[in-house]
């Protein structure tokens, strides 16, 4: 199994891991970088930094000779043993010595490798004569989302065999019941086989069936020697541990005990476990599954809804049942289906790992594009019950961070577009559904705020989130070519773009000047980059949408895109980025009423609206012309300025010590390590009170940046970003699977996607049913999806093949350019499936 491009992680560097195993709006359970199941975040909703007590595996192993040894399935624990108080970044040390297990011994060397949505973890010891690898991995198949929506963790224990002896081998899993009981009692498990599999059923047979945390879940494997232990034996203190620990380390096998009730206050654990022989210098497998059906869900943040009234677990309104409950009936139902499918769900996931490992990107770029699906995997992503996707900002420890699909956040996002691209026409649709009917004037409110209702509270619509969303749909119909779901959606869009000249460009003169509520959560007054790229990109969008629909509307749609580039150009370019020209009277053509600028510190000159930035440069400034630029658009803003532009922003925002800089605001960067913050004043200027995150890092900003960068030939600058966040994220300080901003796996991280894009500027119109590229190296090879399949282009200097590896995809036009060549084209309609790929011979200059 290829992991040679990922990061091998090992001593410190894995002290931070909690790779998140799950299917797509389902939960996980995370293996840590010492081989540990964490965070078993299963019940519909986070549990960051937990341990589930009572949870390990043991491996014994013992030879003709009579010698035994068992160790835990895990590394050893690096220092601090004990740390209770919260880190800097708002999460616990997972190992506090509060467990229950942390006594036994384990493998003195360990290595973790990480190759999304693959985990390894290589376990040794130089007085045992096996080596241990634990491989990990939920189904993840682009375009298949119901196979990448499995609530299952399948772990496989490889057993080697490094002596010259035969051995014999047992493997203990040892699970407490993670279903809640909070001393109220109820929790069983109950062993369960058939033709397929065996393993122990965990349940609370006292809750209601429609109690937020009822659910089960099924340790099993389709390994059919072994053994079982429904419940550990009752006795006192640390007895039942030791009595199970020393029965396996002496026998190999635990007899089974099984009690008929279930007392209040008692521990539940079961275990499940494995026999076999190993010759000399051969291998076992011993496959683990974890399976979980928590049918129940709600939403808990307690925001009012329309009534006024208080949301809270029982109300009605709040309550919803899991989408992949309506799929499975119960936990079984999910192991039949797993087992039944698991070669081609395991081939054709390997199969995407290995067509993304292939790409000629810098290894940098590898691992930001692969780790940040998690976050999709993650309790930040959900379910409705009628199958909406359904996102928080990020995850707090026990409870969703910022909800309602917060468009100004999600709008970074390119993985879900270019992986699940009918998903996330779902998620747009239920922006234009209930955000835009809060209001009839257009203002999209940014923020479904409880599941199906919209909540007005008032409406304040967010610049960037209405119109990105328009850029987001050209982008998702340029991939899917699905023009019956934009016919359905277009009264409500149209209406969102008219909206910018009732407040934002009342004079149409293409300069956004309203008041602007924006993504860094305060309001700009007057006119500035951040807008206008928002609004010269969703005005393009927006005309090519109008024009195939045959509205009237796109010919003034298009004479005003061009019309804001050139205001943008001629207003805000001072020669070296774009700035801010800070109107104090904007407020005054707000839709939703705000107090006028009051000078609140000595240095503020009066009437000068607090949080803006003036002429700083802002490494949002082009963010709208980089999401146009991935979806396909043209690049409207003079050419030298954007790029001038972007360079400033390199230079100016980009540390390679972020320790050198004052931060008086949230710390995701520290001491010697590179970041790019969010805005610099090179040229002085800096108001009294800048806008609030503006001396922050946030790696979605950092990753649309740096693929911006990369688009426009500044590949090493942008390079320079990227490995400066993957750096952080190293796994010794920080989680490489779950990057933070306001919140754990933070959403605005999927950006990162945007990487793999600009590597070719690969792109696919399925109106058109053509490609276009423009490759930066003479040889590569690089992944590629759109709505109806995905694969991988490869090419030198002759030849350019496009291979399908999933879906098929229709084709008529096919356009280059890169190095060596004029440029090229071919015109013949074909249809490419994973049968025969295309081949064009090249001609070189």
């Amino acid at each position: 199994m290829p992991f040679q491009r990922f990061t091998r992680h090992t001593e410190r560097q894995r002290d931070q891991i909690a790779f998140p195993i799950g299917g797509i709006g389902t939960g996980c359970i995370s293996l840590t970088g010492n081989g540990a199941l964490s965070e078993w975040q299963i019940a519909n909703k986070p549990a960051l930094d937990t341990m589930n007590r009572n949870t390990f595996t043991a491996l014994r192993i013992a030879d003709d000779n009579g010698e035994i040894h068992t160790r835990v399935c895990e590394g050893r624990f690096n220092g601090p043993y004990f740390r209770h108080q919260r880190s800097i970044h708002g999460k616990y040390f997972p190992h506090n010595g509060l467990g229950d297990t942390f006594g036994l011994p384990r493998f003195s060397e360990c290595e973790f490798h990480g190759a999304y949505p693959f985990a390894k973890v290589i376990l040794s010891d130089p007085a045992l004569p096996i080596k241990v690898e634990i491989t990990g991995y939920n189904p993840l198949i682009p375009l298949n989302e119901d196979d990448s929506g499995i609530p299952i963790m399948d772990l496989n224990y490889t057993i080697i065999n490094t002596s010259d002896k035969e051995l014999d081998v047992s493997l203990l899993a040892a699970l407490g019941n993670p279903v809640a009981n909070s001393g109220q009692g109820g929790l069983r498990s109950t062993y369960v086989s058939d033709e397929n599999t065996r393993g122990l059923l965990f349940e609370n047979i006292e809750l209601p069936a429609d109690h937020l945390e009822n659910g089960q879940v099924y340790l099993h494997t389709p390994y059919q020697e072994g053994f079982h232990r429904c419940s550990w034996p009752r006795l006192g203190w640390f007895d039942p541990l030791q009595q199970t620990w020393d029965e396996f380390h002496n026998t190999g096998t635990l007899e089974n005990i099984e009690y008929d009730d279930a007392p209040k206050n008692a521990p539940h654990v079961g275990g499940l476990g494995f026999n076999g022989k190993i010759a000399a210098g051969e291998s076992i497998d011993f496959p683990l599954r974890v399976a979980w059906h928590f049918p129940n869900n709600a939403y808990t943040l307690g925001i009012p809804t329309e009534a006024g009234v208080d949301i809270s677990d029982n109300a009605d309104v709040a309550r919803w049942a899991t989408w992949y409950s309506k799929r499975f009936a119960d936990v079984k139902a999910v192991a039949k289906y797993y087992h039944q499918e698991h070669e081609r769900l395991f081939t054709q996931t390997a199969l995407f790992r290995d067509a993304l490992e292939q790409s000629s990107v810098d290894d940098a770029v590898l691992d930001a594009a692969s780790s940040q699906i998690a976050v999709l995997r993650s309790p930040t992503f959900i379910y409705l019950e009628d199958g909406t996707p359904y996102g928080y900002e990020g995850s707090n420890a026990d409870n969703g961070c910022c909800p309602g699909s917060c468009n100004h956040v999600w709008n970074y996002a390119q993985t879900t577009d270019h992986l699940f691209p009918q998903m996330m026409q779902r998620m747009h649709s239920a922006y234009y559904t209930y955000n835009c009917s809060c209001t009839d004037s257009g203002g999209m409110h940014f923020r479904i705020q409880v599941p199906n209702k919209c909540i007005p509270n008032p409406p304040k619509p967010a610049v960037d989130a209405q119109l990105g969303t328009i850029i987001h749909i050209y982008q998702l119909w340029q991939l899917t070519g699905d023009t019956e779901w934009l016919r359905g959606m277009w009264p409500a869009l149209r209406n969102s773009i008219t909206y910018c000249w009732k407040y934002w460009d009342q004079d149409k003169n293409g300069l956004i000047d309203g008041i602007q509520h924006n993504t860094y959560d305060i309001e700009f007054f007057g006119p500035n980059p951040l807008a206008n790229s928002y609004y010269i990109g969703g005005l393009q969008a927006g005309a090519k949408l109008a024009a195939a629909l045959g509205d009237d509307i796109a010919d003034e749609l298009a004479e005003l895109a061009n019309k804001a580039a050139a205001a943008m150009d001629d207003e805000l370019f001072n020669g070296q980025w774009y700035e801010q020209h800070i109107d104090p009277d904007s407020y005054k053509k707000s839709e939703v009423p705000i107090a006028a600028p009051q000078r609140e510190i000595p240095q503020m000159a009066e009437n000068e609206p607090k949080w803006q930035f003036g002429t700083g440069c802002l490494s949002d400034q082009l963010v709208g012309q980089w999401l146009g630029r991935v979806s396909g658009l043209d690049d409207l803003l003079n050419s030298d300025n954007r790029r001038a532009a972007l360079l400033s922003i390199h230079q100016h925002n980009f540390y390679q010590r972020i320790g050198d800089m004052v931060n008086c605001q949230r710390s995701y960067a520290l001491n010697d390590e590179s970041a790019m913050v969010l805005c610099s004043w090179p040229k002085g200027g800096r108001p009294a009170l800048p806008f609030i995150y503006c001396d922050e890092a946030w790696t979605g900003v950092e990753y649309h940046v740096a693929s911006h960068l990369i688009y426009e030939g500044f590949t090493d600058k942008g390079l320079d970003i990227v490995r400066g966040v993957r750096s952080r994220y190293n796994g010794e300080q920080r989680n490489p699977w779950c990057e933070y901003e306001c919140g754990a796996y933070y959403a605005r991280a999927m950006s990162s996607w945007g990487l793999i894009t600009a590597h070719t500027a690969f792109n696919y119109n399925a109106l058109e049913q053509s490609i276009k590229v423009e490759l930066k190296q003479e040889t590569g090879s690089s992944f590629w999806s759109c709505g109806s399949a995905w694969g991988v282009i490869n090419w030198n200097q002759s030849t350019f093949e496009i291979k399908v590896l999933y879906g098929e995809i229709a084709l008529r036009d096919i356009e280059g350019q890169g190095p060596g060549w004029f440029g090229w084209s071919l015109s013949n309609e074909s249809s490419i499936t994973n049968i025969q790929p295309l081949i064009l011979e090249l001609s070189s200059n």
